[in-house]
């Protein structure tokens, strides 16, 4: 609020040209219309239920703009830059210490921790790598002073440990998609690299986090009818529990989609409802943030919600295209391979809108719009000057 009413009519004239800017008043008005929708159902009492869960959608995004339309420059972007380094590094020391606590010889669903996330953030935590790992690599990629390159080149070889021992596997496919982002356009090296470490995998992780990735598919049936899985399907018999119950969440899913495709159920109430459509005993989440979105505000607010993605991943491929900065160029290349990575790591869950994940991320990206706002002034200059 200070930062706010500092010049406030020039921050409202930036905030009001910054193309981010509508794009969020999309997205703020896509939560509110959800939130009355689900008074239909549940009587206008819902509202201040729904006012906390609300309010950890919309204030992460609130980060994006006292950078992206500051007056910082490059150098003060490449401070917070490596403010985000070293917060990754203390996620990564610290989640690391607690899986040496229980061991890594065997898995175990009681070896899942969540680290700084808490009891069950074990995917959350592994999706927090997946998100801002990739941003460092880049970032080492243009560094230039060698003990600069190596200490990120160093935490993001800890992020990959500790997303290994989340044991989460849409962890490690969001992983290798921003892998491949990075090598496609930077880095083609890491792509034969990357495909001779997939194909010897059972000879370089550790046993736990085989037996983890070749546990998706046993053909068992996965509980007692009844258990979880009311009637289990031929299909959720061929996978063990965890996945046959994203499928049959899944299929419950579609269906809510289907009678509801416009308007959706509203806000938060995707589980109020999921127990009618899906085989479940008891409600769940989706697992998989566009089902999620699309059931609750329908398939114009999936369209909105993807615009979040979207926008950022063009611009930032436009800045990496014509940006002369080696910052600007590493930030929009790690952007790119970050919204990769967030698009593979939320099909298998509901992963953005934690404000301790999500946070980072409208940071990063008010840096990514900095940077641009800092290429066209300089281009703008040069103009000026050969004329």
């Amino acid at each position: 609020v200070l930062w706010m009413f500092q010049k406030v009519d020039d921050r409202l004239i930036r905030i009001k040209n910054n193309p981010m800017t509508w794009l969020f008043l999309a997205f703020y008005l896509m939560i509110f219309l959800g939130i009355f929708r689900s008074v239909h159902w549940m009587g206008w009492g819902f509202i201040s239920q729904a006012i906390n869960p609300a309010k950890r959608w919309i204030l992460p995004t609130l980060l994006f703009f006292p950078i992206a339309i500051s007056m910082y420059d490059e150098k003060k972007m490449r401070l917070f830059v490596y403010a985000i380094a070293a917060v990754v590094f203390l996620m990564a020391f610290q989640s690391l210490r607690d899986f040496h606590s229980v061991g890594f010889g065997h898995y175990s669903d009681s070896h899942r921790l969540g680290g700084p996330f808490g009891v069950g953030g074990e995917n959350d935590l592994a999706a927090f790598f997946v998100y801002f790992a990739p941003i460092l690599a880049a970032v080492a990629f243009y560094e230039k002073k060698i003990i600069h390159k190596f200490a990120l080149y160093g935490v993001v070889l800890l992020s990959i440990v500790t997303i290994l021992f989340t044991y989460s596997r849409g962890a490690y496919l969001g992983g290798i998609a921003a892998l491949l982002v990075l090598g496609i356009f930077k880095k083609r090296g890491l792509l034969i690299f990357g495909v001779v470490l997939a194909l010897t995998f059972r000879l370089w992780v550790p046993s736990a986090v085989t037996e983890r990735v070749e546990m998706t598919e046993k053909h068992i049936i996965v509980e007692e009818p009844g258990e979880i899985i009311i009637s289990p399907s031929a299909i959720e018999n061929n996978f063990e529990k965890s996945t046959a119950l994203r499928i049959t969440i899944w299929k419950g899913a579609l269906k809510m989609i289907q009678e509801y495709p416009l308007r959706g159920f509203g806000f938060l109430m995707f589980q109020r409802f999921m127990t009618q459509y899906a085989q479940i005993a008891y409600p769940m989440d989706t697992h998989n943030m566009y089902l999620r979105t699309a059931v609750e505000h329908g398939l114009p607010g999936l369209a909105f919600f993807l615009l979040l993605w979207i926008v950022p991943f063009f611009a930032a491929a436009g800045l990496f295209r014509h940006g002369e900065l080696p910052l600007s160029k590493a930030v929009a290349l790690g952007v790119m391979a970050s919204i990769i990575g967030i698009a593979i790591v939320n099909l298998w869950g509901s992963r953005f809108f934690r404000e301790e994940l999500v946070g980072l991320y409208w940071i990063i990206l008010g840096i990514l719009y900095r940077l641009k706002t800092i290429e066209l002034s300089m281009t703008a200059k040069k103009g000026a000057v050969n004329v």
